[in-house]
């Protein structure tokens, strides 16, 4: 096998059917925890990226966001589902019982991915990405353990140390099987274990430098200008129509409207800002979409300036 991929065996004809229980060491941290430290290293400390990263935003805090934004700069929406990985150290894993991966191939991570529920929310990030080319991502870390979560937390690195997956490059999910995705830390491919297939597993430094392309090319505008909320409004409704979440654009504007009184009722006042009381209650809106119907968190990204 090269550097840069696992060594992978050819998959038997075994039906996922088949119950294999293989032994997993779970992280010792949450989803949760995974996800506060990931989004609080990306949003507060810049310094994981190359030079010149950048700026990630988040909309969880209406008071900092609004000061955060640079008014003068464009800036495009992206969007991350947070996955807690497994640990899998054992030869009775499911993917080597069912011969997707050998041996060789442990320890391993492995991260579940849904197919069937109520949303589609596999194929939901599938029609996002359709939508966002580039800026729709699965994270998962490349570590199990609390003393490493607190680590990297520390020093900024959370980011750098997780695996980054692109759902139109898993493709599409078939049936009620159960799907994971497969990787090793400091190796470029990872597998689904299920269809087969090899996956592409980007590191942080590769989805920065995406992002910062798309910032070149001239893509956003001010996000509290006339332009970005719509548009990203008009990203999720057409990720959600394709997915078959809301039958029509009447229902969606009809849930939309009411998410949107309920937020518009809460006072954001700020005499400084007066974008940020005008749009808050719209941001928080679709950032409520982002999670209820794709389980993903909403970060608006802006290029740096040297201060």
């Amino acid at each position: 096998a090269s550097s840069g991929a696992a060594r992978i065996s050819p998959p038997a004809c075994v039906k996922d059917s088949e119950k294999t229980k293989g032994l997993k060491m779970k992280a010792d941290f949450s989803e949760f925890s995974y996800g506060f430290s990931f989004t609080e290293n990306l949003i507060k400390n810049n310094t994981t990226g190359p030079r010149m990263a950048p700026v990630f935003l988040c909309p969880f805090d209406e008071k900092k966001f609004g000061y955060d934004v640079k008014i003068d700069l464009a800036g495009i929406p992206v969007f991350f589902q947070f996955k807690r990985s497994e640990h899998m150290i054992r030869d009775n894993a499911r993917e080597i019982k069912q011969r997707y991966l050998s041996n060789s191939d442990l320890p391993y991570y492995r991260i579940k991915l849904h197919s069937s529920n109520s949303y589609g929310q596999h194929m939901g990030l599938i029609s996002l990405e359709n939508k966002n080319p580039g800026l729709v991502y699965y994270a998962a870390p490349e570590f199990h353990l609390n003393r490493d979560l607190n680590r990297f937390f520390l020093s900024s690195d959370v980011p750098r140390n997780s695996a980054w997956f692109s759902p139109n490059n898993i493709g599409i999910l078939s049936g009620s099987a159960i799907h994971t995705v497969c990787f090793k830390p400091n190796f470029k491919k990872a597998y689904l274990c299920s269809e087969p297939k090899p996956v592409t597993k980007y590191n942080f430094s590769e989805v920065i430098e995406c992002i910062t392309e798309k910032l070149d090319n001239g893509e956003g505008e001010n996000i509290f200008g006339e332009k970005t909320l719509p548009d990203t409004k008009r990203i999720l409704f057409d990720a959600l129509i394709e997915s078959n979440a809301f039958r029509n654009e009447g229902e969606f504007n009809k849930y939309y409207e009411n998410a949107h009184s309920s937020f518009r009722s809460i006072i954001y006042d700020d005499e400084s800002r007066p974008e940020v009381s005008k749009f808050m209650p719209h941001l928080q809106v679709l950032r409520g979409i982002a999670r209820e119907y794709f389980d993903a968190e909403l970060f608006f990204v802006q290029r740096s300036v040297d201060e």
